[in-house]
């Protein structure tokens, strides 16, 4: 809650700096008009009141190379494209992966393995590959796989979707089983990824 004389640029400064002394993650603040006449006068809009506004910090980040790129299977069978990234420190953590979503995200990106990327955490929780801060002549360009990386099937084109199509897939069994066990569905408490490689003699 704000006076109508504070600087809300300093405020918001201020805020970010203390929000690296809490215990727990913050990504953004709620700056608020402090009397009640002045928010009477403002009044309320459609979905938020006009005397209360959200801002988001900017992520924390750091550079990291990436070392390459390696594909995950979904239950569904897509395949999503892994970051594999020198270990770097995010906002209290290491990080050496993160999702790359698609190859048309890593296409806008511009990206190739062997830049230098900007890695920040989406509210402060998920690692995310922001952006390409430099690149090389040794970098070399980022291809869909002809063929899935665990079973050998030929993937097929769903949209902007990369899938492997077999059913026999090891590693979408192995989505397939951690979603089944998981809270939403089963609630297998203690049931999760490492039993299921072991079960499955997934190395």
């Amino acid at each position: 809650i704000i006076d109508v004389d504070t600087n809300i640029g300093e405020l918001i400064s201020e805020k970010d700096y203390e929000r690296t002394l809490l215990e727990y993650p913050t990504d953004g603040l709620v700056i608020s008009a402090l009397y009640k006449k002045v928010r009477f006068e403002l009044g309320e809009g459609v979905k938020f009141p006009r005397w209360a506004k959200a801002y988001k910090f900017n992520p924390k980040g750091a550079a990291s190379k990436l070392l390459g790129v390696t594909w995950q299977v979904g239950k569904y069978g897509t395949l999503t494209p892994v970051a594999e990234l020198e270990p770097v420190s995010v906002a209290g953590s290491t990080i050496s992966r993160a999702t790359l979503h698609n190859i048309d995200y890593i296409r806008s990106k511009g990206m190739k393995v062997g830049d230098v990327m900007y890695i920040v955490k989406a509210a402060e929780v998920i690692p995310k590959v922001d952006k390409v801060i430099s690149t090389s002549p040794d970098s070399t360009e980022i291809h869909e796989p002809e063929y899935c990386p665990y079973c050998s099937t030929k993937t097929i084109k769903d949209g902007a979707a990369l899938k492997c199509p077999s059913k026999l897939c090891t590693m979408k069994i192995r989505a397939q089983l951690i979603s089944l066990v998981s809270k939403d569905i089963l609630d297998m408490e203690g049931f999760g990824p490492n039993i299921i490689d072991y079960l499955m003699d997934v190395k």
